[in-house]
């Protein structure tokens, strides 16, 4: 039988009555990976063992889908939550001192909220091994090994530069002919290493997670700025090291002595200060320089194995295992190492403070 106007008003009051409940997509992890389905523009799905909530958006995948938070602030906790797309993740964020967090409150307090960001802040009770040098500081360096016979002024070599960490781990030089010289730029002071010098840094810098800094300026390519592996075809060597510049292979590398994996060069200048940090844990790699690349990462299939290699200290300003190799030609502002693999924000607060200590 056909519907007239007439029978509309009684078809609207039918519908009223009718209780309409609509039900969530819902699988579990594994039913989810095994049909990774891309939902309609705005259905929902839910993955019933851990409670995660995604939006469809009609094109994503559902494993690709950004899922949704629960709470952005985590109240008592001083914590905040965001999605941290080199993980593929959400993270907390700790605001740290002057700040505090009530309900959905954040409030400020101290002038400019929150604390100035140090190297010794990344020193906590975790970090069994690292180094933090600081040339700019100049009570930190030495004419001599024994650190009796402080620099003074430019142009005077240095034999030793103290560890500010804490650690104890200080870089020196006992050959007088490969020492470095203090030198003052256009507002920081710096190390001056003109290929033949370098510095022992008395321990060898090698963990299974880390994270180095370092701000320099080179004139040379394929120099070593930190190194902790030595020379050697990749995945013959363990360890890792830092360059100054490499455009073709290795501007970065970490190797377990039978797999590496290793940054190239995206457009690394000559003769300009520059910082370099990286990041290592569970066979990621991750990078910046000059606040570009913040979350570059580069993985390898698989894991690696261990990548530590003690069988000689790390170096300064060369390879770790055959002195005049690679050696820098260029100025040394400042390196921070520690061995645990450091936050997303640990990394960002890094390298504006190195930022501030070249001539840039």
């Amino acid at each position: 039988m056909a519907l007239t106007n007439s029978d509309l008003p009684k078809l609207i009051e039918l519908l009223n009555q009718i209780d309409i409940r609509v039900q969530v997509r819902r699988r579990t992890a594994a039913e989810w990976a095994a049909n990774d389905e891309v939902l309609l523009a705005g259905e929902w799905g839910r993955v019933t063992d851990t409670g995660e909530l995604k939006q469809g958006d009609g094109v994503t995948a559902f494993s690709a889908l950004m899922p949704v938070p629960g709470v952005l602030v985590d109240p008592g906790s001083d914590r905040l939550l965001f999605w941290d797309a080199s993980e593929g993740s959400y993270r907390h964020l700790s605001p740290g001192s002057g700040l505090t967090i009530s309900g959905d409150t954040i409030t400020a307090s101290g002038g400019g909220g929150g604390s100035s960001f140090s190297p010794a802040d990344l020193f906590d009770a975790s970090v069994t091994n690292g180094a933090w040098y600081d040339p700019n500081d100049i009570s930190t360096l030495w004419q001599d090994v024994a650190g009796t016979i402080p620099v003074t002024t430019a142009g005077q070599a240095v034999a030793r530069m103290d560890d500010k960490s804490g650690l104890g781990n200080h870089a020196a030089q006992s050959t007088s002919a490969a020492r470095p010289t203090y030198q003052v730029g256009d507002l920081k002071g710096y190390l001056s290493f003109d290929g033949g010098d370098y510095l022992e840094c008395g321990t060898a810098f090698n963990a299974e997670a880390f994270m180095a800094g370092v701000a320099y300026f080179t004139t040379s390519n394929n120099v070593r700025l930190l190194d902790a592996r030595g020379t050697g075809v990749f995945g013959t060597v363990k360890g890792w090291y830092m360059k100054g510049r490499n455009s073709t292979t290795d501007l970065l590398c970490v190797d377990d002595g039978s797999s590496a994996v290793a940054f190239n060069d995206e457009g690394i200048t000559l003769s300009a200060p520059h910082v370099l940090i990286m990041r290592y844990a569970a066979s990621r790699l991750r990078y910046t320089f000059d606040t570009a690349n913040l979350t570059s990462q580069k993985s390898v299939t698989g894991t690696l194995g261990t990548i530590t290699n003690a069988t000689q200290p790390s170096r300064i300003g060369t390879a770790s295992n055959a002195a005049g190799t690679q050696s820098l030609v260029g100025r040394f502002y400042q390196a921070v190492v520690i061995n645990r693999h450091g936050s997303f924000n640990e990394q960002r607060d890094l390298h504006e403070y190195m930022t501030q200590t070249a001539d840039f």
